[in-house]
């Protein structure tokens, strides 16, 4: 055996033992396929509603609401927490997370950013305001418009904010585990995590 091979193997077995490699540790652990089937199910129970409104001729912020107003603040409350510690535990364990953001205002989206960002514990970089051509805008006139902002934490948490006209708020949740396998969560409620 080289000494290189020899020097990975050692390195491999340190790390494995020692967590920093989340892959060979980590993505079989019990509490992340616990976290994950949460949000799994989360996943599914959302698109199930949206699709059943629709049906119903209800967009995705009535259904949303009418669910609100079942859940009461204790469902929520409780919910909640569920969400945002299966959402940290996944992030522990992911190489990159995307985010997505449909919000009503770029102040607001900017605000859920925040409070997704620390929460989660990412990086914190840049936003770059674009118009619908992808030409750089002052800020300020996104503040009182619907926008989609895109978060990309490998990009030293650098994003982009621009209009948005479609019907939907919330959070979509993008993490990229050793594994590869493409996993896409959400919408979550733009306030799964207090805002700044």
């Amino acid at each position: 055996m080289t000494i290189t091979a020899s020097l990975w193997l050692l390195y491999s077995a340190f790390a494995v033992y020692s967590g920093v490699i989340h892959g060979f540790s980590s993505i079989h652990s019990n509490k992340l396929q616990e976290s994950l089937k949460i949000l799994e199910n989360y996943n599914l129970e959302y698109l199930l509603r949206i699709k059943q409104g629709r049906v119903a001729g209800k967009g995705p912020r009535l259904v949303e609401y009418e669910r609100a107003q079942h859940l009461k603040v204790d469902g929520i409350k409780k919910e909640r927490v569920l969400l945002q510690e299966a959402l940290k535990d996944v992030t522990m364990a992911a190489d990159e997370v995307v985010m997505g953001i449909m919000a009503d205002r770029g102040s607001q989206a900017i605000k859920v950013l925040r409070g997704w960002v620390n929460c989660l514990e990412l990086p914190r970089g840049v936003i770059r305001c674009i118009d619908v051509n992808e030409k750089d805008v002052d800020p300020t006139t996104l503040d009182d418009s619907p926008v989609y902002l895109k978060y990309n934490s490998t990009e030293n948490g650098d994003c982009y904010m621009k209009p948005y006209n479609g019907e939907f708020t919330g959070v979509i949740y993008q993490p990229k585990l050793v594994d590869l396998e493409f996993r896409q969560f959400g919408d979550f409620n733009l306030a799964t995590f207090p805002s700044e």
